[in-house]
């Protein structure tokens, strides 16, 4: 609901602009590091570049999100997408130059701690098995790689961390 209500008021305040995404809140690695405005690595998880750009993000966090928090709980799923979201933003920032904006570190932390869960129990997890997470994964990064302004960095750094602490957060009953 947050990312829905600030694309909103992003529209309502001035549009998708760079401009004004940044002045909302966005990724902008001269003010993270010129600036100290630290806050940015965690705004920008909620702000997106146009309706397309969440739906997206809402469909995969709803097809990967439901599943973790249903085998982690609301806890640990909040904490692996924060976390993942606030990692692939560090990863973006810190390899990558300009704005960037939305919820798709945090999303790919949910394939990886999903990934993680179907590794450890040994099946297929509400019928995505190892093959097709790793499948989703490769086919989302590489298309990434021929469209502008996608953030591959963050996909990977958010995937990578949900890979960890998927494992490190799972609990046996």
């Amino acid at each position: 609901m947050i990312n829905v209500v600030l694309l909103a008021l992003t529209y309502l305040t001035g549009g998708i602009g760079t401009e004004n995404m940044v002045r909302m809140g966005a990724l902008s690695t001269e003010l993270l590091f010129n600036h100290h405005q630290y806050y940015r690595l965690f705004t920008a998880m909620f702000l997106h570049f146009g309706v397309i750009h969440l739906a997206s993000n809402m469909l995969f966090l709803y097809v990967f999100g439901s599943v973790i928090e249903r085998y982690y709980g609301k806890v640990k799923f909040l904490l692996i997408y924060l976390g993942a979201g606030l990692v692939g933003n560090i990863v973006y920032a810190l390899l990558s130059d300009g704005v960037a904006a939305g919820a798709s570190g945090a999303v790919f932390g949910l394939v990886g701690a999903m990934l993680s869960f179907s590794r450890i129990i040994k099946r297929s997890v509400e019928g995505k098995d190892t093959y097709f997470m790793i499948l989703f994964a490769i086919i989302s990064i590489c298309g990434g790689m021929f469209m502008e302004g996608v953030a591959n960095s963050a996909h990977i750094g958010g995937f990578v961390f949900g890979l960890i602490a998927g494992h490190l957060m799972y609990k046996k009953k």
